[in-house]
């Protein structure tokens, strides 16, 4: 079950009302699908580690310029 929340944590990070504690550990899980993360970070309600989604979505250029 953990696995698959942590696949899909970019998903989850779109809903609004979710605690800042849970929210940070989304937002680490949701790095192994960095390209996810880049699609969709305009629609996350909130961040609450901004130099970690924008690691995300730097890896996400790099991965797509290959």
């Amino acid at each position: 079950m953990q696995d698959y929340l942590d696949w899909s944590a970019p998903l989850l990070l779109t809903l609004p009302y979710l605690p800042d504690s849970l929210r940070d550990r989304l937002e680490h899980a949701a790095m192994a699908r960095a390209t996810l993360v880049a699609d969709l970070h305009r629609v996350f309600p909130t961040v609450i580690n901004a130099q970690l989604i924008e690691q995300a979505r730097v890896e996400a250029r790099l991965r797509r310029s290959q």
